[in-house]
């Protein structure tokens, strides 16, 4: 099978919307050393792994604020994420619906997890997380892991049929297998808050933490499209899902993911200047709250880990930063 070679250029512009500076925690050092010892004694990770993954630094760059323990609990989810995604991405629908209640049963019943080194890690992760997250924040945080991993495993279904999703059941389950729900229920542990359902249930606040959802996953989708196709896994991603739906070519479904974010971007902006009150002692927290949701988007918009780290673009990371261009050459049936 011949091997064709495109010049693909990514969306240059996305940091024009990007008004906020980024931090990086100064506990990376130290999160740095804890995590790696952590996952080298879980055993479900291998260091070589982890170094290309790099959650210390995710997890230092979109949650600056949180304290050693928090930190350490939010670094040691990220790991487990990347841990089951990856896994998840390698199997077939059986194996892989196995592997997404393995990592349920292990939240819900943290005490009596199963013999394998990657139960007895999520285990650890729901003791420490349970102990200090607000009864609210946790049961959402369930809620939402149930729906993960749910759509995960509706994912690899598709996989094994080798089908390419409709846009619009695409973007709804997107939303739930991207994980960035329970990535934002992180946030209140971060920063000590307690937003009561009650905020959770307003249209003009879900408008925004929605929108905050969709940038999420398409920002990573946009990124991610290489490595998948080259691991034979881009059937599933946002721009193949252009490129069939609206019959594109590869250059523009990249161009319309760009368009596409902006919109949303737009958007997230509106509802965050246009929040409503939920009363003076919930205002400020919700301001913080919402704030935690853009560094996330300007995550996705940054140099900080998208091309830092190694998982999308390897070495080539900083280069592609700076002329956000790919060179990009594949077999055509990997983009099945």
């Amino acid at each position: 099978m011949a091997v064709s070679a495109l010049e693909i250029h990514l969306p240059s512009d996305l940091m024009d919307y990007c008004p906020l500076p980024i931090f990086i925690n100064q506990r990376h050092r130290w999160l740095k050393e804890q995590s790696t010892l952590w996952i080298l004694e879980q055993g479900f990770m291998t260091l070589q792994d982890q170094e290309l993954w790099d959650g210390e630094l995710l997890a230092n760059v979109v949650h600056p604020h949180a304290d050693n323990e928090e930190l350490k609990i939010i670094c040691d989810f990220f790991n487990l994420l990347m841990a089951a995604d990856d896994l998840t991405d390698s199997q077939g629908a059986r194996n892989a619906q196995m592997t997404c209640d393995v990592f349920l049963g292990s939240l819900r019943h943290p005490s009596t997890p199963s013999s394998s080194n990657f139960s007895r890690a999520v285990a650890d992760f729901a003791k420490r997380y349970k102990l200090r997250a607000s009864s609210s924040a946790h049961a959402r945080f369930m809620t939402h892991i149930e729906s993960y991993l749910s759509a995960v495993a509706s994912q690899a279904t598709l996989r094994d049929n080798q089908v390419t999703p409709a846009l619009e059941p695409f973007v709804i389950q997107r939303r739930e297998n991207c994980s960035m729900k329970t990535c934002y229920d992180l946030i209140e542990l971060e920063l000590g808050i307690d937003l009561p359902d009650k905020i959770y249930d307003d249209p003009e606040f879900l408008v925004a933490y929605e929108a905050a959802v969709d940038l999420a996953w398409l920002g990573n989708d946009i990124y991610s499209f290489f490595k998948e196709v080259e691991h034979g896994q881009g059937g599933y991603n946002v721009i193949t899902v252009y490129m069939a739906h609206f019959r594109m070519g590869m250059q523009e479904a990249f161009d319309h993911a760009g368009a596409e974010f902006r919109r949303i971007w737009d958007r997230f902006q509106a509802a965050k200047a246009s929040m409503p009150s939920f009363g003076e002692e919930h205002d400020n927290d919700v301001r913080r709250f919402v704030e935690g949701l853009e560094l996330w988007v300007i995550l996705m918009l940054s140099c900080n880990w998208s091309f830092e780290s190694r998982r999308y673009f390897g070495e080539q990371g900083r280069e592609i930063m700076a002329t956000h261009t790919v060179l990009f050459e594949t077999k055509a049936k990997n983009l099945a």
